[in-house]
């Protein structure tokens, strides 16, 4: 319904600043009321996790202080990399990149790290930007006031052992009360939940690549225009909503 109207009033702009205003209202009481005591920290590969969480209401927006972090926004080829960034403070977050002409960013030289979202930009302001990012993300991993659910999202196969280093890298700065980890799994290899990791099993859905054929599935998500985005969006929200709004 919210989508419906929201297409319908964009057409008249005074309604239309009116109506943006009047959502901001509801989603800060919304924020305060349902997201209180529990943080959700994206971990990768890409950015499905922020895009999802911010789109169905489980994570705030930007525009209510919700801040950015280093895993935002950027794709990371595995969990290896990731558990191998947290050990080390993303020392190494920076090294050997090469900048792509074509698509104005900054990657490793076999595509590992790939900053998608951060085009034209230098190398030292990829730094400045990141630098903060990275200083978020700790903030958030040691804030023990609020249960944290680091989410990830991969494409790619894995292994329980490297879903098992990862959660030990986190460890470190949470106990295994303080946080869960949830991996939309949206590989061809299917995994199983085990202690302190959930997954939300996306191995035989198809519809990904069907609203993602020209590379705007997060655009598809936001107007949900086809069934194939509606079906793919309900599905993972409802797997999200079991998991996180059951258990807070």
């Amino acid at each position: 319904m919210r989508f419906f109207l929201n297409r319908i009033l964009k057409q008249i702009p005074i309604i239309r600043n009116l109506w943006k205003k009047y959502t901001e209202f509801i989603d800060a009481k919304y924020y305060s009321k349902n997201c209180t005591n529990y943080k959700i920290i994206p971990l990768g590969t890409y950015c499905l996790p922020r895009v999802i969480t911010s789109l169905n209401r489980m994570k705030p927006k930007r525009f209510f202080g919700e801040k950015t972090t280093v895993f935002d926004m950027t794709f990371f080829k595995d969990f290896d990399m990731n558990a191998d960034f947290i050990e080390n403070h993303f020392e190494t977050l920076f090294d050997n990149l090469v900048y792509d002409e074509e698509r104005r960013v900054f990657q490793t030289p076999k595509k590992e790290v790939i900053f998608f979202h951060d085009t034209d930009k230098t190398i030292d302001e990829l730094k400045e930007i990141y630098s903060r990012r990275i200083n978020n993300f700790y903030e958030y991993v040691n804030d023990k006031s609020k249960f944290a659910y680091f989410l990830i999202a991969t494409q790619a196969p894995f292994l329980k052992k490297q879903v098992v280093r990862l959660k030990n890298a986190l460890e470190k700065y949470r106990s295994d009360n303080e946080f869960e980890i949830i991996i939309i799994n949206q590989s061809s290899k299917k995994i199983k939940s085990f202690e302190n990791v959930k997954i939300i099993d996306l191995t035989d859905d198809t519809n990904f690549e069907k609203i993602n054929y020209k590379g705007t599935w997060a655009l598809e998500l936001e107007k949900q225009k086809t069934k194939y985005a509606k079906e793919f969006y309900r599905k993972l929200d409802s797997e999200l909503s079991a998991i996180i709004k059951n258990e807070r």
